[in-house]
């Protein structure tokens, strides 16, 4: 955009003539959504940014100075609500992993029931049902179940997440029932 008439739309746009603010919005919002989505795959979360970064810029005119460039300007206000959100987003998503591994957790101990109060028979078919999940799942759930260890601590012996943990113990615990189940040596 020529840099002139960039001053009379923000010229006019900080006297509060919204059509002049629209002409900036339609000039700069595809350079914007390009900005925000090469750091976001959500087109909806993009979306969201942009109509952000605009109305901070329009609530902001009266503090910007003419002598600056309007879109490095909306770039910073934009990338300021991209490093908000992704804050927020790596903080709800550590917090969302760390609830997932806990109810994992409370829900697991049915496995734990089984191998503590189970004939030798139904622990021999369990062994046998074991053998049949992969390498690293076994050693998954002899470490949590037999060896008591927690979800955590195995994660960090096996540099992994407990996310990813709780959901391969999760997948065995339901192959290792199926498995009993086929044979019915579980309890209800």
């Amino acid at each position: 955009m020529e840099r002139e008439r960039e001053l009379r739309l923000i010229r006019r746009a900080k006297a509060e003539d919204t059509s002049a603010f629209m002409e900036l919005v339609r000039e700069y919002e595809v350079p914007l959504r390009s900005y925000l989505g090469a750091s976001l795959a959500d087109t909806h979360m993009v979306d969201d940014l942009a109509q952000e970064a605009f109305l901070a810029a329009y609530r902001g005119l009266a503090g910007f100075e003419d002598a600056r460039l309007f879109e490095p300007w909306l770039r910073r206000i934009a990338r300021n609500k991209l490093t908000s959100h992704l804050r927020k987003h790596y903080c709800e998503k550590s917090m969302m992993e760390e609830i997932q591994v806990q109810i994992l957790e409370d829900t697991s101990d049915a496995l734990g029931e089984v191998l503590r109060r189970d004939s030798k028979s139904t622990i021999e078919w369990l062994q046998d049902c074991l053998g049949h999940l992969t390498q690293k799942a076994c050693a998954m759930v002899k470490a949590r179940y037999f060896d008591e260890e927690k979800v955590l601590d195995i994660a960090g012996r096996l540099k992994t997440t407990p996310n990813a943990v709780s959901t391969i113990l999760y997948h065995a615990r339901k192959s290792l029932r199926t498995c009993m189940d086929e044979e019915g040596h579980t309890h209800g």
